[in-house]
């Protein structure tokens, strides 16, 4: 019986909780730079055209 937690798995959920954040930075960084691109409106044209078929 371990009175103290394993320094491996603490380090392990910083990595991870660390990836997550990296991870929601990149896709927030996507879409701002989407929504600024010529593709985002060419893809809202489509997605309308689709919708009135």
């Amino acid at each position: 019986m371990q009175s103290e937690p394993d320094p491996a798995h603490i380090n392990i959920t910083i990595l991870q909780n660390i990836l997550s954040h990296i991870r929601v930075y990149i896709n927030n960084f996507l879409i701002f730079s989407e929504s600024s691109s010529p593709y985002k409106k060419i893809n809202a044209v489509i997605s309308k055209r689709g919708k009135n078929i």
